[in-house]
């Protein structure tokens, strides 16, 4: 797969379903491309080797335990993988965090409708069965263990945010939450998430204020994603919830460091 037109598409696509994507080689020994969010852990194609190797060329989708979906697109030369997956990297702690899942017709759907914007043309899928003890979510969810995040990892996480490394920031969030976890701030699950959220947005609001940034566009946003926080009646995944208020600390300071005027508006009339 050499196209640049086909790589848009799949990022065109990754962006309107959040579905991570991942293409391999023909032998599936090398990853020449993926597109996830920071949160989502990295295929386990160790898990699923065996089983891609025997399909034929096509389109396929198969479950596994009702928590894992997978939908790929066999050629001889690449395959594209689409895997829905409800466990995020969190690997242990209270919050049980997650993804909403994908089921098997749904993920059918996305499969003809990215087939189709490839290909110009319609895929017969193939439904395989396979055993459940592959799952990755069934794997993962055997870590139990409680712990509490490393002060190191969290100042990395900071100290990328203030100097706007993107990509660093992103390595320093995934290293962030796959250890450990915020702590139990309530016994109401709902309110602990919460109060996570407002105590990470207090710290990104802190080394935000150390770039030159005025208290009052700092507060402005610092309050207004607390509201948002406050107003939730549900948070599925406690590390997404933290990762978007992150980057909007981010994206502020960049706009600082670019002496962009319209863009700290922006942010701080976040919705």
């Amino acid at each position: 797969m050499t196209k640049a037109s086909n790589y848009t598409i799949l990022e065109d696509f990754h962006e309107a379903t959040h579905i991570p994507i991942f293409v391999y080689n023909a032998n599936y020994h090398d990853l020449l491309w993926s597109k996830k969010l920071t949160i989502t852990p990295d295929f386990p194609i160790k898990n699923y080797a065996t089983p891609l190797r025997s399909l034929d060329y096509g389109a396929h989708v198969f479950s596994l335990g009702g928590a894992e979906t997978v939908g790929t697109i066999i050629r001889h030369d690449f395959s594209i993988i689409l895997w829905s997956n409800t466990q995020t990297i969190t690997s242990e702690g209270y919050y049980e965090d997650s993804f909403p899942g994908i089921n098997l017709e749904r993920m059918c759907n996305y499969l003809k409708l990215l087939y189709q914007a490839l290909f110009s043309k319609q895929a017969t899928i193939s439904t395989p069965k396979f055993d459940n003890s592959l799952s990755f979510v069934e794997s993962f969810s055997n870590k139990t263990k409680y712990s509490y995040r490393s002060f190191a990892s969290e100042k990395k996480l900071l100290y990328y945010l203030v100097h706007g490394d993107e990509n660093k920031f992103n390595l320093a969030f995934k290293e962030f939450t796959s250890k450990g976890t915020y702590g139990i701030f309530s016994d109401n699950i709902l309110r602990s998430k919460k109060n996570a959220a407002i105590i990470m947005t207090s710290k990104f609001s802190y080394a935000a204020s150390s770039v030159g940034l005025t208290d009052e566009i700092v507060y402005k946003l610092r309050d207004r994603c607390i509201q948002k926080v406050e107003s939730k009646t549900n948070i599925i995944s406690i590390d997404n919830l933290v990762y978007e208020i992150g980057m909007l600390f981010f994206k502020l300071i960049l706009s600082k460091k670019s002496d962009n005027s319209a863009n700290i508006d922006a942010m701080i009339n976040y919705h």
